[in-house]
């Protein structure tokens, strides 16, 4: 029995994408914390915020590595099946002659989304 394997590569991007946002976001956290604690307007508040600010920074670290991780491998894997995609389309034009791909018999295929991209996650592909 066959099976296939579909492959959003514009998803797979927009989490890449989106990943990295959040990676940003986070580094940013700790500026935007004290910031926040500057302008309450309440001592014990502010030093509150600062505490909070302060005493997460290694498990922000740790995030951060972890999602610029995420980021990355998305934006990996998406590109390799691009990349798939595009030699299996020589390969089937005919651009390879004589070369037989694997993946065409195993049912790998890709797409790309036709028209806006966005939104979040959602959906096990």
């Amino acid at each position: 029995m066959a099976e296939t394997l579909k492959v959003d590569v514009d998803q797979l991007h927009t989490l890449a994408t989106s990943l990295r946002r959040a990676e940003v976001d986070l580094s940013n956290s700790d500026y935007f914390s004290f910031r926040i604690a500057d302008m309450v307007g309440h001592d014990g508040l502010a030093a509150r915020c600062r505490e909070f600010s302060t005493g997460w920074n290694d498990k922000r670290q740790d995030v951060l590595e972890r999602v610029a991780g995420m980021s990355a491998s998305a934006r990996k894997i998406a590109d390799a099946f691009a990349e798939l995609e595009t030699n299996l389309a020589r390969g089937i034009a005919g651009d390879d002659a004589g070369t037989s791909s694997p993946a065409i018999a195993s049912g790998v295929s890709t797409s790309r989304a036709s028209g806006g991209g966005g939104g979040g996650g959602g959906g096990g592909r």
